[in-house]
């Protein structure tokens, strides 16, 4: 038998080495600066994709004295890249534009809600300083899992107790802490390219990203938002830790002596319990007792859930059985004052290091039942976390002395929360400064292919070279369109798919009015309320303007520039888009062909369909065929006929997924569109 099975052609060795280049100018920036990072010629070829913008990120505090701290993080589905609003790429000459893309925060938002699942999120979480789902940080009463309550492992703050003991108490303010990352850059020249880049023919490269705006990248703990996710914040268990509630209508503030009786333990007895032929619970009284008779009983804690008149019976373990004619009753009830009360396990809640809240937190309550507001005066401002005592209300909150509630407080059954601790925002004003930035090119040395290259363009040979690019067409709607015509300007040769983002634009949204959620978009009202039908049901938007509302849209087609409908019939979009429903099939099947078809991105899951919602149109079948816009006005019909109309103004953000050449030709560098 002669011949050989296999055979093996020519091989070209590629050495691969990482480079470290730092940015120009400033060594620190904050919101709306240019970092600009220069790679040279001598760098010859390199790998785009496996190219990393690293940096350091810190988060502080406006350092006024004036705002009151609590826990943030940046975004959890983009992390550190949602730092940036603008990316554009030069060739080496810095006027020559390869590509440019607004909105990038938008973009890279898209990619990353549906191109995940746990293992891509894990490793974005560890490198990128995204947002993960961590057991520590589970809830366990239904809510959906959120990947924005990890309060023990943040990469920006420091945990509580690190390396210690975990019932060790907390009676300090946690300090932010830098967060290393290391981020691909979502560009054509980059992250979407696998393909060698030939920097020593552009005469080098150039990057510039524009960093974005203090209001749009900072957010709180889900676990301790009014706006989302409520039955996810800690549960109240009480002022004790017999789980007495907090009286603030029906708390004894003064009880009667009505009579002293006789036969008692001579002595003065402190926080001496009691029961009472009302409901009422929880009361205690410093007695004095001389000569055998009771002559004053002044109220130590007031309990909760009195009535006037009800009786008050003291404990005769410490001053004695006495006779039969003691008579004590309630005299005036309304508001009780603490400094201490316990939280029970629910929502992982197991010791100190698990609470969400930060020393000098305000907090408020929220009763999940009718979803009103407890607050408290004075205002109800943490002073120490602590182990509670008991697995079962393992944690311990000392607070401002002599804090009063404006209603009643209780703890129910075992399994049926009640009230919820919410951390109260006020006015925040947060920063950011990265600093330490370098890109990390991975630099290839291919032997004797680079001479080869030189000797051909010399003798007046041509490089074409292909660029997957997404460019981004703005287009704002009013919500007073119903039915709106949104023309979308292409103008590319090769397009492959269209991404159409319909942002929030009703206002621009302060750092804590976004991050309090109280104002933005209402995601779905379907989270889980073991109290309520009604209440605390409701997850609202933290990522205004960065993500996709549904916001009821009917239906949806667009229209080609020869005037057909894609696709022939209408899209619908009815249940994708509502607060309270599944998904729409023929939505689900047009975005995942579209987003498969857009560069560097797979549709690997689907259950951020609400949280950015999205329209998308393939214009191509495979990675290897593509469109031609160019002369082609296509737009995009949108269709609000609900019963429920639209809430909010909106900018829609067209991704348009295309390939650009460059036509590289001695030191003229042509990009084609």
């Amino acid at each position: 038998m002669s011949g050989t099975y296999w055979s093996v052609g020519d091989k070209v060795n590629i050495k691969q080495t990482d480079i470290e280049i730092k940015c120009e100018g400033s060594d620190e920036f904050k919101e709306n600066q240019v970092i600009g990072i220069y790679i040279p010629p001598s760098v010859s070829f390199f790998s785009g994709k496996d190219t990393t913008l690293n940096f350091d990120v810190l988060i502080e505090h406006d350092t006024s004295g004036t705002e009151k701290p609590t826990k943030l993080c940046l975004d959890s589905v983009t992390g550190a890249n949602g730092l940036f609003s603008k990316c554009v790429v030069y060739a080496g000459n810095r006027t020559q534009i390869v590509e440019t893309l607004d909105h990038y925060s938008s973009w890279v938002s898209v990619k990353y809600s549906y191109d995940q699942n746990e293992s891509i999120r894990s490793r974005r979480a560890m490198v990128e300083g995204c947002g993960e789902w961590l057991p520590s940080s589970r809830g366990t009463f239904g809510t959906s899992k959120s990947v924005q309550n990890n309060h023990m492992y943040s990469p920006y703050i420091k945990q509580g107790n690190f390396q210690d003991q975990p019932s060790t108490t907390i009676d300090t303010k946690l300090p932010f802490t830098k967060a290393s990352v290391s981020l691909p850059i979502h560009m054509g020249m980059f992250a979407n390219n696998d393909k060698a880049v030939p920097n020593i023919l552009m005469n080098g490269c150039y990057i510039e990203l524009t960093t974005e705006s203090y209001a749009k990248v900072f957010r709180v703990l889900d676990g301790t938002s009014e706006h989302r996710r409520l039955a996810l914040n800690p549960v109240f268990h009480g002022v004790d830790t017999t789980g007495t509630g907090w009286g603030g209508t029906s708390a004894v503030q003064t009880a009667d002596l009505d009579d002293g009786g006789t036969g008692y333990n001579d002595g003065t007895f402190l926080d001496v319990s009691t029961t009472s032929d009302g409901s009422g619970t929880g009361c205690t009284l410093d007695i004095t007792i001389a000569g055998g008779v009771i002559t004053d009983a002044v109220v130590n804690k007031g309990g909760i859930d009195y009535v006037v008149a009800d009786s008050l019976v003291p404990d005769t373990s410490g001053i004695g059985e006495g006779n039969d004619d003691l008579a004590i009753s309630v005299g005036v009830i309304g508001g009780a004052t603490s400094t201490e009360f316990w939280t029970k396990k629910w929502n992982s809640q197991l010791d100190p290091q698990h609470s969400p809240f930060q020393v000098g937190e305000e907090l408020v309550m929220k009763k999940l039942s009718d979803g009103s507001d407890i607050t408290f005066t004075p205002p109800l401002i943490i002073q120490s976390i602590e182990a509670g005592g008991n697995a079962n209300y393992p944690i311990k909150y000392t607070a401002t002395a002599g804090c009063e509630p404006d209603a009643d407080v209780k703890s129910l059954s075992a399994t049926d929360p009640d009230f919820v601790l919410v951390s109260k925002r006020g006015t925040i004003n947060p920063t950011y400064t990265i600093s330490n930035v370098k890109l990390v090119v991975r630099q290839l040395e291919i032997d004797g292919y680079e001479k080869g290259v030189i000797s051909k363009m010399k003798s007046g040979g041509q490089i074409l070279y292909d660029v997957p690019s997404v460019a981004c067409v703005l287009t704002p709607s009013p919500k007073s369109d119903l039915q709106t015509s949104i023309s979308i300007p292409m103008e590319h040769s090769k397009v492959r798919s269209l991404i159409s983002l319909p942002t929030d634009n009703e206002k621009v949204y302060s750092v804590s009015e976004n991050a309090d959620s109280s104002e933005t978009y209402l995601i779905e009202s379907v989270e889980f309320n073991p109290q309520s039908t009604a209440h605390g049901i409701n997850n609202r938007s933290d990522r205004s303007g960065v993500s996709g509302i549904g916001d009821y849209l009917s239906s949806y087609n667009y229209i080609d520039g020869s005037g057909r409908i894609i696709p022939s019939r209408k899209v619908n979009t009815n249940k994708s888009s509502s607060k309270d429903k599944g998904m729409n099939a023929d939505h689900i099947i047009e975005l995942q062909n579209a987003l498969n078809q857009s560069h560097d991105c797979v549709a690997r899951s689907f259950t951020s369909f609400k949280s950015n919602f999205a329209l998308g149109r393939a214009w191509t079948l495979d990675k290897n065929t593509i469109f031609d816009a160019r002369g082609q006005d296509v737009r995009l019909v949108a269709r609000y006929e609900e019963t429920t109309q639209p809430q909010k103004n909106k900018l829609w953000k067209h991704f348009i997924s295309h390939i650009k050449t460059l036509s590289i030709k001695g030191e003229n560098i042509n990009v084609m569109q």
